[in-house]
């Protein structure tokens, strides 16, 4: 099975979170962006996960006092979102991690061409000494 991953850049602003109550604005906005990993993929909300450190750029100047924008990279793999800061540690680990299994992949598809063209060499060399057998008969 092919695992379809997505991956989209956004701006989400959190301006109009801050009007209305002074209480739980982090709270609000955390759960603002659940909502719209919701909207814009199409999955349950309790398949959105936000990064930590996304988590902790709301949370930063307190639980009252939020930013108004906040730009994110969003990525669905297996009907799951994950939802991260953009430019944060985690995306770039993510990123490396990936790098590297692709990598991987290219290391295991040369050897098994390696081993096909080694069944190759050894079939044309059975060829080439039934040949010259036959060519000593004639």
């Amino acid at each position: 099975m092919v695992v379809k991953e997505i991956e989209r850049n956004f701006i989400v602003r959190l301006a109009r979170i801050g009007k209305g109550k002074r209480h739980n604005k982090a709270e609000r906005a955390i759960k603002h962006l659940q909502k719209f990993g919701v909207k814009h993929f199409k999955v349950k909300l309790k398949d959105v996960l936000i990064s930590t450190d996304l988590n902790e750029f709301i949370w930063q100047n307190s639980k009252s006092n939020i930013p108004t924008k906040v730009e994110i990279v969003a990525r669905k793999s297996n009907q799951i979102v994950r939802i991260y800061l953009k430019g944060s540690k985690q995306l770039e680990e993510k990123v490396k991690t990936e790098k590297k299994e692709t990598k991987k992949e290219e290391k295991v598809l040369t050897e098994k061409e390696i081993e096909e063209k080694k069944k190759l060499e050894e079939k044309k060399i059975i060829e080439k000494s039934s040949e010259k057998l036959e060519m000593k008969r004639k």
